[in-house]
């Protein structure tokens, strides 16, 4: 059986909204970017490689957000930050997006506020995060002028050893193979599963005709040895009578004799289909072991493979 291969995640707190209504200061990119990742090395994570590809992913979101005017991850088309990302082909394990609206002092300002919200913070401080995308820009919002910013966090594919593609193919290949195997092995087995009984049943059928065979001609010898003595003695009338009888019996008992042969003709006919069934039942039985011992294999190569792709995918 095949480990589950971990899905994509999406990590997206509650938006931040700043309820004051003073102006606040200007917010950069790498104002924020730098405070950041400034909070990382204090808790002893790496810094956050900053991407052009999610800077416009981050950029396409809060345009999308003033353009619309709607301040929550999924946009009113139903659009998250999965397909954000997606949309600027950005190919992702994992995604994180944070959201702020409002006027902060300053990008310190507005990271500390980030860093205030355990949800925020779990994404500034996501171990599984190598990389991020930033957007911050002014504009109208609801009638009032005011700065939406975009944190979206990633984990790109090629960070993870994606399982193999041509190797779970294989796997695939195989399963399909064994269950024809197995479905060939239940449809011999069922096919001589009650053989040895009705060949033994026909055994004890030969022997009881063989015996019944051997009985009427012994009796018929006797018959036409009794009539051989009233030969001797000149009663032709009941010498013929014993022999007639005694014919008859040796005729009876030769048919039996007769039947008997046939039915072990027969019998050795059947024993030789039953042995060539158990023959191509065995071929069979090897087959299905050494592929299943090989799957076995592959299962095993697989596993591991994703093993190393959900550990390096796992959440903090």
């Amino acid at each position: 059986m095949l480990t589950p291969l971990a899905q994509k995640t999406i990590f997206a707190p509650p938006p931040l909204q700043k309820s004051s209504n003073q102006d606040g200061g200007n917010l950069s990119i790498t104002g924020i970017l730098n405070t950041t990742n400034q909070h990382r090395v204090k808790a002893d994570l790496t810094t956050l490689t900053n991407n052009t590809v999610l800077n416009q992913a981050a950029a396409n979101k809060v345009d999308d957000m003033f353009t619309q005017q709607y301040f929550e991850h999924v946009s009113p088309q139903n659009k998250g930050p999965a397909n954000v990302v997606e949309e600027v082909k950005y190919e992702y394990l994992s995604v994180g997006e944070n959201l702020a609206l409002g006027n902060y002092a300053d990008d310190a300002d507005l990271v500390r506020a980030w860093m205030d919200s355990p949800g925020h913070r779990a994404n500034i401080l996501g171990s599984k995060f190598t990389e991020i995308g930033i957007s911050a820009k002014q504009g109208m919002f609801e009638g009032k002028q005011t700065w939406l910013a975009v944190q979206t966090f990633a984990l790109p594919a090629s960070a993870c050893p994606a399982p193999n593609t041509t190797l779970r193919s294989t796997f695939d290949i195989q399963q399909t193979a064994l269950n024809k195997l197995q479905a060939d092995l239940d449809a011999k087995k069922v096919s001589f599963d009650h053989r040895p009984e009705e060949l033994k049943n026909l055994t004890d059928e030969i022997k009881t005709l063989a015996k019944q065979g051997n009985t009427k001609i012994k009796q018929g010898n006797e018959e036409i040895k009794i009539g051989n003595e009233y030969v001797a003695t000149g009663a032709s009338e009941e010498a013929q009578q014993h022999w007639d009888t005694g014919k008859q019996l040796q005729k009876e008992g030769n048919q039996l004799i007769k039947q008997a042969q046939q039915k072990e003709s027969n019998l050795e006919i059947q024993r030789t289909a039953l042995q060539n069934t158990q023959d191509l039942y065995n071929v069979t039985v090897n087959q299905f072991n050494e592929l299943n011992n090989k799957q076995s294999e592959t299962a095993t190569q697989i596993n591991q493979q994703i093993k190393n792709f959900n550990n390096c995918l796992k959440t903090d």
